[in-house]
């Protein structure tokens, strides 16, 4: 039957919804994202035929969905995903997406920084008494699956999942050149509850004594651990600017 509603998706019912959004956040009428979509050669989308893909009467598909990313000036992504990126849970705006992910875990996974956490979870184990080599092939098992190295080379092109990686060894290169006196300051400078409960472990912070050795190796692990997102490192890069800003006044 003409106008009826046909049976979606939650990724269906999320780009109707971002369409709507994105259309009046830019003052368009019906009329004006067909017109757009006819100046970019994606022809024979009427009025009304927008209407029906915010109403869900109409399926969007891929090359409606990029030429309306384009038409209207954002990142297909912007479409395709919710418009939420906090801790919230939000797998049931998209397909297939477990239950309790967040806006935040999606838009990370969307935008090609890291695997899904469900996909991160199967990391294999490492095992702390493991000697050497050994531990040293285990930790880099674990942070190929912790990581999304291939998940990095599936979803980007072959160069820019090269520049990604390129910058995360940069950024950990730095971390490790840094003195203990540096690594408390990079720590300390980023903090929530997590950090503050890592912190009350050691109540006095001293690199001086027996405890220093243990300190020190604490913060390192720490550190590393938080390397093994790319948005970790993004926001750990930030920080080593703003001390090395603080350092200079």
């Amino acid at each position: 039957m003409a106008g009826q509603k046909i049976e979606s998706g939650a990724t269906s019912k999320t780009v109707a919804e971002n369409l709507t959004r994105l259309r009046e956040s830019l003052g368009l009428n019906y009329t004006d994202v067909s017109r757009r979509l006819d100046e970019v050669g994606h022809t024979g989308i009427s009025p009304l035929a927008v209407r029906r893909m915010e109403e869900t009467k109409r399926r969007v598909d891929a090359d409606d969905l990029v030429a309306l990313a384009i038409a209207l000036n954002v990142n297909p992504n912007a479409l395709l995903m919710p418009n939420y990126s906090d801790n919230a849970d939000m797998s049931d705006n998209v397909t297939a997406m477990p239950e309790g992910t967040t806006g935040a875990d999606i838009w990370a996974w969307a935008d090609g920084w890291q695997a899904l956490p469900h996909h991160r979870a199967s990391a294999p184990e490492v095992n702390e008494n493991a000697k050497g080599m050994e531990r040293g092939r285990q930790l880099y098992a674990q942070d190929k699956v912790t990581m999304g190295m291939d998940f990095l080379d599936r979803i980007r092109p072959q160069d820019e999942a090269h520049e990604s990686r390129n910058f995360l060894a940069a950024v950990r290169q730095k971390v490790s050149e840094l003195e203990p006196d540096e690594w408390l300051a990079l720590w300390l400078h980023s903090e929530n509850d997590d950090k503050a409960y890592e912190l009350r472990e050691y109540p006095a912070f001293t690199f001086e004594g027996p405890a220093a050795v243990e300190i020190e190796r604490h913060i390192k692990t720490r550190l590393a651990g938080m390397l093994r997102e790319p948005n970790n490192a993004h926001y750990l890069a930030s920080v080593l600017k703003e001390l090395e800003s603080d350092g200079g006044d």
